[in-house]
Order: structure tokens, then C-alpha cells, then sequence
């Protein structure tokens, strides 16, 4: 039943999103009802229900007129509806109207007439959107840098958020603390050694979850520790944290689109160094990380003005401005291994303290290659993921 946009129909037009607007009398005792093409169309042709797409480059929408009542999946993602009764009184698109894009299938829920709006967008290769995006604040961070990361401080990278765990725009701007995150990098290039590919996204959670407020980065100071063998790595991460990742997105379930990498984690004794740290020990693979002391530092400056800072003492509010000191996977690599590395939530700055201190912890990982991606890139229109 799905129909195939016609490619030819939009050379002429930049194409990023899609309306649909509803106001046509359904009444169908409050029961769920699918509707098939040619009533979606009669709902169309009623001027009950528009079809739009929106523009990634100007932000703006363009009727689809008489077209398909909706794009192909993946091409194009569903973002959400607006729903009002034709008096103005809106309505909760979601409890009104649903667009299931995998299966092709618009249901409705209604006892009275409505209008609505439904948004989608199409996806785009990763690498492509960011360039787009990032401008000036997505680049390499030094010569022998392997990802391109947002450089810049809260003022300027605005462009990198991103809903995970969900591939609904409502329910990431309702949740945040659980499914907003932020781009941290994109890979330039394939390196096995890793295991990762080009072009594979790194992201951080933009808040730290209620129970990763505290959290040791090892119960026992005085033991050599790898990050491989880290209680915060090990009994947290990618035990307790990883569960809370439920669902799916297209045919998969979240968890699948998370690389399962090699994290060479090794000893960093410069706060201002901008080298990726690497090991000698031998690592082992596990789907979910913290930022380097490195990605905190190559984020911007080492101030309250940076994009990740912990933001003590910053005016302005931001979903991703934490009050907590927060680890790093970094170990000081000094003085018998006690220390790792920690940014400092009184100054925004890198510092030391001993691993059986307990703070705050934002998991990072990698997207795997395959993932697309739409929208904007900002707090208020996330990209959202596809696969």
C-alpha cells in the first residue's frame, strides 16, 4: 500500500518535513480507526488534512497538495501531530491521531470533527547533516584527530542535540532526562583496532540519570584499575544503565544501534592535554562509556562557557548544565593509578580526585553506522534517529 514519492516532484525544492492538516467530520464512537488511502486523500481534497514537508536548510514547510499521503519509510521519518476541534481548542495528538510508518498506517481516535497536522521529515547521512549543521563549530580538534567534534562554547554549539530511545519528537522534548542527548563527534574514518566505522556518531547524555548522580569510578583506591575493570564501567554502565534502554526503532531495539567498541582507555597526567587517550593493556569491548578527558577538553574552552561544562555559576539554564562534579573514563596515570580524571563543577575545569570518590556520570556511546538522522539539531528540534 505505501506509495513511492515521486523523486522528480522535489528536485525543485528542498525538502525536510511533512504536515498533515485534518478537518473533516469522523465520527466513530471514540473507537481507533485506520483509515485507508482513499479516505485520507477525500480528507486531503476536504482541506481537513494537508501533507508538508519541511526544508532542513530554511526551516520551512511546503504544502505536498494532491501527493501520497505520506513518504516512504526510511526515507522519511514521522515526527508528531497537532490536532485542534475547529474552534481553536487544541487537542493531544497522540490520543487523537497516530501515523505507524513502519506499517504505513494512520489511526484516529475521535468523537468529534478535527484538523490536524502531522510532521515528518526525511533522514540524511549523519556526516552530511552535521557538516550542514555545525558550520564553524564542527571540525577536527587537532591534526591527529580521528572524529570531528563540536568545538565551541554554549553560545555557539547549539546545533547537536539528539533524542535516543525514542523516535518520537513529543516524547523527547517531554522526557529530556531520558532521552535527550548531545553530540559529542562523528568518526573520520574506519579504524578496526577499534572496531568502529566512519562516519559512526558519539553521544553523550545531556543530564545525568537520577541514580548515576553518584557513583564511584571504583569502590578500591588502592588497586591498579583499569577502566576495563571499573565498578562504574562494569556494575554500572553496562549493567544497570544499559537496562533502562528499552524499545524499538524501525525493526530494531535501541540497544542494537549502539557500537560495541574496543575503548582504549589509558593514563592522561596533563589536564590540557588534547590527545585521545591509548593503552597498552589490552581492552575489552562494552557498548557504553564516559567522555574522555579529552572530549571534555577539546569541547571548548576549559571554562563555564563550554558546550559539556557542569556549569557552576553560568546564567542561563540548559538541559545539559549539570550541578554535579562528573567523572571522566580518564585515569590520572599517577601516583600508584588512584586518580582518574573528574571536571569540577566550581570552575568547569579538569581536576583529579580518587576513584573511590563519588560523582555524577553521563553515559557515552557510539551510534552505529547505519543510523539516519533529521531535524535541526537544537534543544527545541532535536535530530531524531532512524535506521
Amino acid at each position: 500500500m505505501r506509495k513511492k514519492i515521486d523523486i522528480i516532484i522535489f528536485l525543485s525544492v528542498v525538502i525536510i518535513g511533512i504536515i498533515i492538516s485534518y478537518n473533516n467530520n469522523i465520527k466513530n464512537n471514540n473507537e481507533v480507526k485506520e483509515l485507508t488511502e482513499t479516505e485520507v486523500n477525500t480528507l486531503k481534497n476536504n482541506k481537513n488534512l494537508a501533507i508538508m514537508l519541511r526544508d532542513d536548510a530554511s526551516g520551512e514547510y511546503s504544502e505536498m497538495g494532491s501527493r501520497d499521503a505520506w513518504p516512504e519509510y526510511p526515507n522519511y521519518i514521522y515526527m508528531k501531530a497537532e490536532c485542534d476541534d475547529g474552534s481553536g481548542a487544541k487537542l493531544v495528538g497522540t490520543d487523537v491521531i497516530n501515523y505507524d510508518e513502519q506499517n504505513n498506517k494512520l489511526t484516529m481516535t475521535t468523537k468529534t470533527t478535527m484538523y490536524c497536522t502531522l510532521y515528518f521529515a526525511p533522514t540524511n547521512d549523519a556526516f552530511t547533516l552535521l557538516a550542514e549543521k555545525g558550520g564553524a563549530t564542527f571540525k577536527k580538534a587537532f591534526n591527529n584527530d580521528t572524529m570531528h567534534r563540536f568545538v565551541g562554547d554554549y553560545n555557539t554549539v547549539k546545533n547537536n542535540y539528539i533524542c535516543f530511545g525514542t523516535d518520537n519528537l513529543g516524547d523527547c522534548l517531554k522526557s529530556p532526562a531520558t532521552y535527550m542527548y548531545r553530540i559529542i563527534g562523528i568518526t573520520d574514518s574506519a579504524d578496526s583496532n577499534i572496531g568502529l566505522e566512519a562516519h559512526q556518531l558519539k553521544i553523550i547524555k545531556a543530564e545525568p540519570n537520577s541514580d548515576g548522580k553518584s557513583v564511584a569510578w571504583h569502590s578500591n583506591r588502592y588497586s591498579d584499575i583499569p577502566w576495563d575493570s571499573a565498578d562504574v564501567q562494569k556494575t554500572y554502565l553496562n549493567t544497570t544503565f544499559i537496562k533502562t534502554i528499552t524499545g524499538t526503532v524501525g525493526t530494531s531495539n535501541w540497544t542494537d544501534v549502539i557500537s560495541n567498541p574496543k575503548w582504549y582507555i589509558g593514563d592522561n597526567t596533563s589536564a590540557d592535554s588534547t590527545n585521545v587517550e591509548v593503552t597498552s593493556k589490552t581492552p575489552q569491548q562494552h557498548k557504553i562509556g564516559l567522555m574522555y578527558a579529552s572530549d571534555y577538553y577539546n569541547a571548548g574552552t576549559q571554562n563555564t562557557n563550554n558546550w559539556l561544562n557542569i556549569c557552576h555559576g553560568r546564567t542561563g539554564t540548559s538541559i545539559s548544565c549539570s550541578s554535579y562534579n562528573e567523572w571522566t573514563m580518564t585515569r590520572y596515570g599517577y601516583d600508584g593509578h588512584e586518580g582518574a580524571w573528574r571536571v569540577d563543577n566550581s570552575r568547569g575545569s579538569l581536576g583529579t580526585s580518587i576513584v573511590s570518590n563519588t560523582y555524577a556520570v553521563r553515559p557515552v556511546f557510539y551510534l552505529t553506522s547505519e543510523v539516519k538522522l533529521s531535524g535541526g539539531g537544537t534543544e527545541s528540534d532535536p535530530f531524531i534517529i532512524s535506521v
